[in-house]
């Protein structure tokens, strides 16, 4: 974790992770989980923080055709 700490506060002198940290909408609702919070504190009070989500390749049925939609749509 100590690049995850390089990457997205380097200049922390005290931090912390949690993980599993549900996002919550308006509503109070989970509408997702971030897989590692990285938290720079000065004493109680959270002063900054960086979120890293860990995607995996995992494919139900077939993306290209929304994919090139998206490339089509997006592209300059």
């Amino acid at each position: 974790m100590a690049d995850v700490q390089s990457f997205l506060l380097p200049n922390a002198t005290k931090s912390d992770f949690v993980t599993e940290v549900k996002l919550k909408d308006a509503d109070g609702q989970v509408i997702g989980i971030i897989d590692v919070v990285l938290v720079e504190t000065d004493q109680r009070e959270v002063i900054n923080f960086g979120a890293l989500e860990i995607q995996a390749v995992y494919i139900s049925g077939n993306v290209r055709n929304p994919f090139r939609s998206y490339i089509v749509t997006f592209s300059y």
